[in-house]
């Protein structure tokens, strides 16, 4: 029995050395700056705790999630989401893990758990029978200055982009007719200019030669 208790002694220390779960989620100080987050990373009852780049998708980039995965070593990891324009059905989250229901038009990614039970560790959104990440029709702003990624905004048809950047997107100009006109303005404007510019200057030249 005290053999017993020693292992597991043991075996409890050689589990947490990766990192202090007290700090959770602040940053660990036994962490490095590219993985600075203290999760469990086990899939059984007993908690295994080590350093990870993420603990919410605001720590990753743009169009990635943080997985929370654990029956594939992934948790803590950013995934890109692949899943972007699939076909799609709105189901509900039960109807998601249903084994029952094929895969294929789940706008989600599905591993299976160590009872062979579908979980879902990624969640889109179906719009008009295409998997997106997100929902534009809010355009509120998400991640601020606690996370370890870009603050975002969910823009047209469906994914995520900066702030700053989002009126520059493709998918702003298809949202706001004003945009494209502006910008085909905008080109006429700038075809204009050069052309009265090269007929100055050759206008000029020929002065010159006379």
């Amino acid at each position: 029995m005290l053999r017993v208790l020693l292992l597991s002694a043991c075996f409890i220390s050689v589990a947490f050395a990766a990192c202090n779960p007290t700090l959770f989620p602040v940053f660990d100080s036994s962490c490095d700056a590219k993985t600075p987050f203290c999760r469990n990373t086990n899939t059984t009852a007993f908690p295994v705790f080590n350093c990870v780049a993420c603990r919410t998708n605001c720590d990753c980039d743009q169009n990635e999630y943080c997985s929370i995965d654990r029956w594939s070593n992934t948790v803590g990891t950013c995934q890109k989401i692949d899943l972007s324009g699939k076909a799609c059905f709105p189901m509900s989250s039960l109807q998601l893990v249903n084994s029952t229901i094929p895969s294929e038009g789940k706008c989600a990614v599905l591993v299976t758990d160590s009872q062979s039970n579908l979980q879902a560790v990624w969640t889109g959104v179906c719009m008009q029978g295409k998997c997106r990440a997100c929902d534009y029709s809010g355009g509120s702003q998400t991640c601020g200055a606690e996370s370890m990624g870009p603050p975002r905004v969910c823009v047209f048809p469906g994914e995520f982009n900066t702030p700053h950047s989002r009126f520059w997107s493709g998918g702003a100009y298809y949202e706001d007719p004003i945009r494209v006109w502006l910008a085909i303005f905008f080109i006429f404007i700038l075809i204009i200019t050069l052309a009265n510019v090269g007929t100055a200057f050759f206008a000029f030249r020929g002065h010159t030669k006379h």
